[in-house]
């Protein structure tokens, strides 16, 4: 529609500017001939093509008003839809008014999930994060990793079985309570053309900037801050423009920590940042996840190896579980990934070992040659 818009009014201006031209064109030929003739006075010919011209103007002005009319006409209803949409996720009548999560113990009950009619992409996932551990998540693409953590502050419900956060349901928890509680950091970091501190404090109920520059220096967002024009109130582009893909997940991982959430959920947040940075950002979340729930989604082992507890998952299930020794002791799913893993590094690297790269000590007997 964009392209016949396109076309349509390529065509329409240089038809009116050519109807114009030629009326006028037309005017001057048939009047000049009348007053030649004698038929038609000099000043009523003037008098006539003044008229002509004060006419046209008024008529474009016309026309462009109601082109821009239609425009915001239809601009506006589709702002509209938007905002009279009722959301699919919202309390309903099984919400324990006044409830907020205090401690982060998140369980996950034979949770089943399928989008509408389509085929399921959890099948009876089951797990719990005791408050203040640190869970993480590894598996192919697709094998339902960011579904999973998806489901904690409800941007979708489950199909079958229950997520509880305290041991409540969270669909009896009142949804902004929460989605307060959880410091999510997604694949894809939304910023808003507005200062890196107003990013960084976005969600927070009380922006303080002694937390904004503790987070900033977790994140190790603090060190880039001296090359930007303002420090840290330097505005940024519309989607983090004017940032690198690292910056950008730095700058998602201070605003999460910057809320103080109870239950941390980082979605393969490090795999924009160098080895140095990623080792640097851990030491730093090592502090701040003492006390609070932390879910991690990960492609490195490098960033994953040191959790309480390793979901290993394959089509939606749970392929295996246990802690990085153990499971590369089971020479499973999650050793042949550390293996890719090994032999990457050892191919990609010419210039010595990789600070962040797995160590190959660690590695079950006969798992590297």
């Amino acid at each position: 529609r964009s392209i016949s818009f396109a076309r349509i009014n390529s065509l329409v201006w240089p038809t009116m500017t050519f109807v114009s031209g030629l009326a006028i064109a037309i005017l001057l030929w048939r009047g000049g001939s009348e007053v030649i003739d004698g038929s038609l006075r000099l000043g009523q010919l003037v008098q006539f093509n003044t008229y002509l011209t004060a006419l046209a103007f008024p008529m474009i002005g016309l026309g462009w008003s109601i082109n821009l009319f239609q425009q915001g006409s239809a601009s506006s209803a589709r702002i509209q839809e938007v905002l009279t949409t009722a959301p699919t996720i919202a309390d309903g009548a099984l919400t324990r008014e006044g409830f907020t999560p205090t401690h982060g113990e998140v369980e996950f009950r034979d949770v089943t999930l399928r989008y509408g009619d389509g085929p399921e992409v959890l099948r009876e996932v089951s797990f719990t994060v005791p408050a203040g551990g640190w869970l993480a998540i590894v598996g192919a693409t697709g094998s339902g990793k960011t579904t999973i953590v998806n489901l904690i502050p409800r941007l979708f419900d489950v199909t079958g079985g229950q997520v509880l956060v305290d041991g409540v349901d969270v669909r009896e928890i009142p949804l902004d309570a929460l989605r307060r509680s959880v410091g999510y950091v997604p694949q894809e970091t939304f910023l808003f053309s507005l200062s890196l501190e107003e990013n960084v404090a976005f969600g927070m109920a009380t922006p303080a900037r002694d937390r904004v520059d503790t987070a900033a220096r977790v994140s190790q967002l603090a060190k880039d801050l001296e090359d930007f024009p303002q420090g840290i109130e330097t505005v940024i582009g519309e989607r983090g423009v004017t940032l690198s893909g690292g910056q950008k997940q730095r700058a998602s991982i201070a605003r999460a920590v910057a809320r103080d959430p109870l239950i941390l959920i980082l979605d393969d947040a490090l795999s924009s940042v160098d080895t140095n940075t990623e080792a640097a950002i851990l030491r730093g979340l090592h502090d701040v996840m003492r006390g609070r729930t932390a879910i991690t989604i990960a492609h490195r082992v490098s960033t994953i190896r040191d959790a309480d507890e390793i979901l290993v998952l394959d089509a939606g299930r749970i392929a295996e579980r246990g802690t990085h020794a153990s499971l590369l002791a089971e020479g499973g799913l999650y050793a042949a990934m550390y293996r890719r893993q090994l032999l990457t590094e050892e191919l990609s690297d010419d210039d010595g070992p990789d600070p962040g790269a797995p160590d190959p000590a660690e590695a079950p007997d006969g798992l590297v040659d």
